[in-house]
């Protein structure tokens, strides 16, 4: 399978990111799956027909309950893009292998955290059977 990466300019870093979409809930009733499927839409333009959360970590354990949950979304058709927040329709979209975004992982193209811990949970082929 393909993994759309997103191109987005981070202000802290003063610097271009490849990140997996991502987003944090518009308010308390949204759940995670719901904020999957709308930033799959708003920042990669894709719809899913299935979303499997395949990974789950703790962001910074030792100040923070805050946590990341990671989808895998298959059945992938175009969808329109939002124009709103930093992720506008002028942030490119990759579609990159799992080997070829593993490679970006090693060579430190990709310096995203949860865009590492997703690649490197795809690679590690325990997570095959997503694919059926």
């Amino acid at each position: 399978g393909m993994i759309p990466l997103v191109e987005q300019y981070r202000i802290a870093n003063h610097r271009w990111t490849l990140e997996i979409p991502a987003g944090h809930a518009n308010n308390p009733s949204e759940r995670p799956t719901d904020v999957a499927k709308r930033k799959l839409a708003e920042e990669a333009g894709f719809d899913a027909t299935k979303l499997t959360q395949f990974t789950r970590f703790m962001n910074t354990p030792s100040y923070s309950t805050q946590h990341t949950a990671i989808f895998f979304a298959t059945g992938l058709t175009p969808a329109s893009r939002q124009e709103i927040g930093p992720e506008t329709p002028r942030s490119d979209v990759r579609m990159v292998s799992v080997d070829d975004a593993y490679e970006m992982v090693v060579n430190g193209t990709i310096v995203d955290a949860k865009t590492m811990v997703a690649i490197l949970r795809l690679k590690s082929g325990t997570l095959d059977h997503l694919n059926d």
